[in-house]
């Protein structure tokens, strides 16, 4: 069951706190388990220069007593009592481990919208899409952090991976009545359409094919009821992702680069979307979910 046992990242921000509201309001029952997790390292040469032990100790309990009240008072609030782990070390490492020690489905964190981190994925989302083994849940600045109630809108790019996204949104739907939108975007690469005669219609009734016939393998392999509509759109992936997420309450993406450098290079949907959509995001580590 999804979202029954998740982790979520807190650090005292209003986008910790949104994660923390939007990860209770999923769970599926109150016997669902909410981890909220805050790492945190002491200061550079602090053992080295001989820093006064005690101002650790005092720090660690004034984070302690944040984290058991304000940092996760979002969950109390729809009635979760949170578990709380707080914890020395890198924010995505310590996040990864305990999300694998408890048997977490998902770890939830918050993005924040500034000036510049706009565009910019943090760096512990980043670290836990490209080398974790966890489905991430972002949510961002404006999103709503009640319970699904629209559409969930799964990016499709390749069959084998768009199998694996759509079961996880179909686990989703299935337990609150849901919709499943099936979306691929059909473009082809700027340098093939300057060289060579391309009928995008046909392109695009492939892809309608090839869609088509991915989506029902998955509802006929399940003999699911929930209602999945396969679209395919003319353009971009990123944009026309951006633009669903207007309307769907959850968006779907799969993790494919194995680090940071190459998705940012590679202009990846999964490294941009999460911080432009206008709903909260989940980014899959397909290989992990298949092995």
């Amino acid at each position: 069951m999804v979202f029954e046992t998740v982790v979520v990242g807190v650090d005292g921000s209003e986008g910790s706190r949104r994660a923390v509201s939007w990860a209770a309001n999923q769970l599926p029952s109150r016997s669902g388990r909410l981890i909220a997790v805050h790492a945190y390292h002491p200061p550079p040469g602090s053992e080295m220069f001989g820093i006064d032990p005690g101002h650790k100790a005092k720090a660690v309990t004034e984070m302690t007593e944040q984290l058991e009240s304000d940092w996760t008072e979002p969950a109390r609030e729809v009635g979760v009592e949170p578990e709380t782990r707080l914890l020395e070390g890198a924010a995505g490492r310590v996040l990864e481990r305990v999300a694998t020690e408890v048997g977490a489905d998902t770890v939830v964190l918050g993005h924040d919208e500034g000036r510049f981190t706009r565009y910019l994925l943090g760096s512990t989302a980043a670290k836990l899409i490209y080398r974790g083994t966890h489905p991430v849940v972002v949510v961002g600045a404006g999103h709503r952090t009640g319970p699904l109630s629209g559409p969930i809108v799964v990016g499709c790019a390749e069959p084998e991976q768009a199998s694996v996204l759509l079961n996880w949104a179909i686990d989703i739907a299935e337990e609150r009545g849901l919709e499943v939108v099936a979306l691929r975007a059909s473009n082809p690469d700027p340098w093939i359409e300057g060289y060579y005669p391309i009928d995008i219609s046909a392109l695009q009734e492939a892809a309608r094919e090839s869609l088509h016939r991915t989506v029902a393998e998955v509802v006929e392999s399940r003999s699911t009821e929930v209602p999945v509509e396969d679209k395919v759109v003319e353009g971009y992936a990123l944009r026309s992702l951006e633009e669903a997420s207007d309307t769907a309450s959850l968006v779907v993406i799969g993790s494919h680069h194995r680090s940071e450098v190459g998705a940012f290079l590679a202009g990846s949907v999964t490294n941009h979307l999460p911080t432009l959509a206008h709903c909260p995001v989940a980014v899959i580590p397909v290989a992990a979910l298949e092995a």
